[in-house]
């Protein structure tokens, strides 16, 4: 029922208590007393209700509410020792606190892979994912050779995955050239960061093949180094992440990129990276600023989603960002000239709608 149709049933509602009135008050009788003065007390309510009701300026977010359904969403994230899964907590209690009709969930997912392909086949309604994926996604390239998953787009640019080596002082691990014959993790199969490390290490002259590849969590990969079973890790994310920063807290490690001339290769082959730097100090014993790569990260969301729905995602995401600062340090990149520019794939209407408005389109 819409608004105008509440305003009319409540309007007719004090005119039939009125002529109610009118008919027992010509009676007469006790009974009759009783019955008017309950019904006199009645109207005034009823009037001020109609009278009160918001017209033309009532709040965007309550009409918004007004006119949907309770909508359950989900958004994919990461494992639980990444930066995938507190951001997307992050952005899920700020659609839960200021968007009435909407209880949107937080999923842990193998993380970059698992969200393009969720959020295209609309088993997740939003996922986080790195640009390269979901460039790689949408048309059909690098790991999805031949098997595009189109049916997504993005909401936002939130932050930069950046890429980083870290070796163990005792494993002697200080260099992409000494990888050789070392137990390296580099996340779950078929994450981003397996799939950049698999394409990038014969640029540097190593194959998969030269190493002990193991296929954990970042989590499991610091608990592997601290306790020796792993000699070596790389990560292609947003940093620092926890179980990262508790690694290099309690285990002396040595922090690596590839050689420069590699980096080089790197950014001219695939267009979604470019060239950064990640500053001293970001862990425990890393004393000087690391060269390496990065991507941007985006939020995905399926082309399901109605454009409304997605415009108030949006809306209250930027409307909210001191408290999308406070979720995780890296988030701190979402600044004008980031959220809506040089994206890896086009923007959901819905989201271009609002950005468009924000003047923050390219």
């Amino acid at each position: 029922m819409n608004l105008k149709e509440v305003k009319m049933k409540k309007l007719l509602s004090v005119v039939l208590t009125a002529a109610m009135i009118a008919s027992l008050a010509a009676c007469g009788g006790s009974n009759t007393t009783q019955t008017t003065a309950a019904a006199t007390t009645a109207a005034p309510a009823e009037t001020q209700a109609a009278a009160t009701e918001a017209p033309a300026t009532e709040a965007p977010a309550t009409e918004a509410a007004a006119q949907h359904e309770d909508i359950i969403l989900t958004i994919g994230t990461g494992d639980t020792g990444g930066a995938m899964y507190p951001i997307g907590s992050t952005i899920a209690k700020i659609v839960n606190d200021n968007i009435p009709y909407i209880k949107m969930n937080v999923e842990t997912t193998g993380g970059s892979v698992d969200n393009a392909r969720g959020t295209s086949t609309n088993e997740l309604d939003l996922g986080l994912c790195g640009g390269d994926v979901a460039y790689n996604a949408q048309n059909g390239s690098g790991s999805f050779e031949g098997n595009k998953f189109d049916g997504m787009s993005a909401l936002c640019a939130y932050s930069v995955s950046t890429a980083i080596f870290f070796g163990t002082e005792a494993s002697g691990t200080d260099s992409v050239a000494n990888l050789k014959g070392k137990r390296l993790s580099f996340g779950m199969t078929g994450s981003s960061t397996a799939v950049a490390l698999a394409a990038q290490l014969p640029m540097a002259g190593i194959e998969l093949s030269d190493l002990t590849p193991q296929y954990i969590s970042v989590a499991e990969s610091a608990e592997g180094m601290q306790n020796g079973n792993t000699d070596a890790y790389f990560g292609l994310g947003t940093m620092p992440q926890a179980a990262l920063l508790e690694l290099a807290n309690n285990t002396p490690c040595c922090f690596f990129s590839y050689p420069e001339d590699v980096l080089g290769q790197i950014v001219e082959e695939y267009p979604y990276y470019f060239k950064t730097t990640l500053p001293a100090q970001t862990f425990n014993g890393m004393d000087e600023d690391l060269s390496t790569f990065g991507v941007k990260g985006v939020v995905l969301v399926s082309n399901e989603m109605e454009d409304e729905v997605v415009y108030e995602i949006c809306k209250q995401i930027w409307g909210h960002m001191d408290d999308m600062y406070a979720g995780h340090n890296s988030l701190k990149v979402m600044t004008d000239d980031f959220v809506a520019q040089d994206l890896p794939i086009g923007l959901h209407p819905g989201a271009k709608k609002f950005w468009d408005e924000q003047g923050l389109t390219d």
